[in-house]
């Protein structure tokens, strides 16, 4: 297999040097996922498309949590659009400046941090 792959190799025509070809350092053993190496081409459709639907599905339903950190944020504003959340203009200033301040930039550090392990 490696010599047919040789013989179909085709080198530049512009300052082309014999026996100079570009090197890549080949993976280590302990880079390749073994188990996936016997996986049949129909498997392999299924599982793209699976996981295509995953990462949008991800994607449109990932706004929901998104959206409330950003309305944490901005519960002066919410307060005035609806009169319901008036109560939280009650709760004492140090407090409503950590839930508006601090706790949204903490909350979406973390929603970010768990995306990349929910998407591996």
């Amino acid at each position: 297999m490696a010599a047919h792959r040789a013989a179909q190799i085709k080198l530049p025509k512009k300052k082309y040097i014999p026996f100079k070809l570009d090197r890549t350092l080949a993976l280590k053993p302990a880079e390749i996922i073994w188990l996936n190496m016997g996986i049949s081409f129909p498997e392999r459709v299924v599982r793209f498309g699976l996981t295509t639907v995953f990462v949008t599905v991800m994607i449109i339903f990932w706004a929901i949590p998104v959206a409330f950190v950003g309305g944490l944020s901005n519960i002066n504003y919410l307060t005035n659009k609806l009169p319901w959340l008036g109560w939280t203009l009650d709760i004492p200033a140090p407090i409503l400046g950590m839930i508006t301040g601090f706790f949204p930039s903490v909350l979406l550090a973390v929603l970010l941090a768990l995306l990349p392990i929910i998407l591996r």
